[in-house]
């Protein structure tokens, strides 16, 4: 607080925060300790003697001062850019089978993987009481504490933090070697996978949707099964690779091929040593042998034979390529001929079938639209019957029809029945124009609502018929004799 004011700001990343999740277990965490290991040479210490001001602009302070901001903010940046990136090597060493299951480039991955450490360190910080008496790493990652609505430091575990160990169990610290052997990794991650998707994070539901199907395990293993009992500290040759190797205790033994000699016939002899498909062993090779991956594919280029055989697995090799190393591998002409004619082929009948359901829909809409002109007619030929029947014995309801507005008769024969022909079918999908309602029996029937109200029925009625004036005339006539009044009151004679 400052004076009386408290000062409010928003969760930020403590760059000891990042620190400690990365492994480190010194117990100062001073700039020019952090600056020697990481980077190799001090930190910038200057002490500016400045004037009593509180918080000046930045364009009223000297250039040295300026330039001293320039590098606190570039160091920090550094320092914690390494951290995170050892963090990221030990947790997801493997950038194939994470873009696998992300179904995204390594770009969508490096964001999902930036947005998650900052949800997750965000509002940590270190709890220097525990922290100086932690003997593990386990023990330093539960020195990392939430702050509590009072300011201070909470003395309870957050649940972040244990999603962190969760995540970090069995794995291989870069100061212990780092992660080394590939399938042994790629189950790992399979299964942090289905950790991260059971986590109620609501930014990251959509990232984790994909289900772990035995396809899906196929890939992650290359067919290779029991892979989670392997010694993960079994000792092997240093070849200086920084590539994941193969565990030398492996049930099935790797594909061994030399793209620059591969023959056609003995491809599948290769295949057949390494006792799997060829889907499988191929992908695992080139997983292995990302560098050869060209190397391969400019064979199959040159000869069509080989680029036949490896048509299969033509497209998941460059998949593999381009998640490792995130550019595209070589091509092989005859089959990205096949491949665009094939999807030509997709794109057409896709075309004639969209065409098809716009005609379809079309004549549906017609049809609702003699639906439509058929109820309004209808609805008239139920107030002309009702009317027929107000009237009663004034009229001759033997021929009542004449006057009736006539049925609408569909334009469109609908959908296609048992027994029609595609030509009629055709006749019918193609859209046809509504046809306007004959406004002839409303005209008539506003014309007997006339002569109703004349004689007083005081209802609206269609207009009489030739047949029907001369009941229309009865009524008429009665009319004008009413008015004379009673038998009684004529004069006896």
């Amino acid at each position: 607080s400052l004076g009386l004011e408290k000062l409010k700001v928003n969760r930020f990343v403590d760059l000891d925060t990042i620190i400690v999740m990365a492994g480190w277990l010194h117990k100062t965490r001073s700039r020019t300790a952090v600056s020697y290991i990481t980077l190799g040479v001090p930190p910038l210490r200057v002490v500016p003697m400045c004037s009593q001001l509180w918080a000046p602009s930045y364009d009223s302070l000297p250039c040295e001062l300026k330039l001293q901001l320039l590098t606190d903010l570039k160091w920090t940046f550094i320092v914690m850019t390494v951290f995170n990136v050892a963090l990221r090597e030990e947790i997801v060493p493997d950038p194939d089978i994470v873009c696998f299951l992300l179904s995204s480039r390594q770009l969508h991955a490096l964001n999902w993987w930036a947005q998650w450490m900052v949800h997750t360190s965000a509002g940590l910080f270190v709890k220097y009481t525990l922290f100086g008496l932690a003997n593990s790493r386990e023990e330093a990652l539960r020195s990392l504490c939430a702050v509590g609505v009072d300011g201070n430091l909470l003395n309870d575990t957050p649940h972040r933090v244990l999603v962190i160990l969760a995540v970090l169990q069995d794995c291989t610290t870069l100061s212990k070697g780092g992660a080394r052997f590939l399938h042994i990794e790629r189950e790992r991650i399979v299964a942090n996978h289905q950790l991260f998707a059971r986590q109620p994070i609501s930014q990251f539901i959509d990232d984790f949707d994909r289900q772990i199907s035995d396809e899906v395990l196929l890939y992650a293993r290359f067919d290779q099964y029991a892979v989670s009992r392997l010694d993960r500290g079994v000792r092997v040759v240093d070849d200086g690779s920084r590539f994941l190797i193969d565990h030398p205790c492996l049930r099935l033994p790797v594909l061994q091929l030399d793209p620059s000699r591969i023959m056609v016939q003995s491809l599948p002899e290769i295949v057949r040593r390494a006792k799997r498909s060829m889907t499988e062993g191929m992908l695992e090779w080139a997983r292995l042998n990302v560098r050869k991956v060209n190397i391969f594919l400019r064979a199959c280029d040159q000869s069509g034979p080989l680029a036949k055989r490896c048509k299969a697995i033509y497209e998941p090799m460059r998949m593999v390529f381009a998640r490792i190393t995130d550019h595209q591998a070589e091509r092989v002409r005859s089959l990205e001929e096949k491949i665009d004619r094939r999807m030509q082929e997709e794109l057409d009948a896709e075309v004639a079938h969209g065409i098809a359901l716009e005609n379809r829909i079309a004549a549906l809409k017609q049809e609702l639209c003699d639906a439509e002109n058929e109820r309004v007619l209808s609805a008239e030929r139920e107030y002309y019957i009702r009317n027929v029947q107000d009237i009663g014995e004034g009229m001759d309801r033997s021929d009542w029809r004449g006057a009736a507005p006539r049925r609408y008769k569909f334009s469109s024969a609908g959908p296609r029945h048992r027994g029609e022909s595609p030509e009629t079918r055709a006749c019918s999908q193609a859209p046809i124009a509504a046809p306007e309602v004959s406004t002839a029996s409303r005209s008539e029937l506003n014309v007997w609502m006339d002569a109703r109200e004349a004689v007083g029925f005081g209802q609206v009625n269609p207009a009489p018929n030739k047949r029907e004036r001369a009941s229309t005339a009865e009524v008429s006539f009665a009319s004008d004799v009413g008015s004379l009044g009673s038998c009684d009151d004529l004069p006896n004679e």
